[in-house]
């Protein structure tokens, strides 16, 4: 539990001081009700699962039954909400990064209006032929 609240804790000080932007926003925009509340006023849920399909069109990345959006400089009283995409490494990635089939660790925040909108999509792991391929590049 309390490793959980850590790594909650540090993403969200990376969010505050990140100024990459990583993507368009999703289905979430930005609006005056968003701005009245803190990122802790949300229900944040962390979990792992495989990808099921990556829009860059919408701006979502469905995982393990969920759609996960992705978003960024979405406004909310003192800060800015910009989703994290990372790699293996921790290196921040394009949404085209990611494929069908790769797990991946989510952190997440539940908006009022059921959207789940993503702090942190990071790589753990891609389809083993996808692996078997990269071994042979090296």
């Amino acid at each position: 539990m309390k490793k959980n609240l850590i790594f909650i804790s540090l993403t969200i000080l990376v969010l505050i001081l990140s100024t990459t932007v990583s993507a368009s926003s999703g289905r979430v925009k930005n609006n005056n009700n968003l701005k009245k509340h803190t990122i802790y006023d949300f229900n944040p849920y962390q979990f792992q699962g495989e990808i099921a399909d990556v829009s860059e069109t919408s701006g979502t990345i469905s995982v393990s039954g969920m759609v996960i959006d992705i978003v960024t400089d979405i406004e909310l009283k003192n800060t800015k909400l910009t989703t994290l995409l990372l790699d293996t490494k921790k290196r921040q990635q394009p949404v085209s990064f990611f494929k069908k089939g790769q797990t991946v660790e989510i952190v997440a925040f539940k908006f009022p209006n059921g959207a789940y909108v993503g702090s942190t999509i990071r790589l753990i792991s891609k389809p083993n032929a996808e692996a078997k391929q990269e071994k042979k590049l090296q």
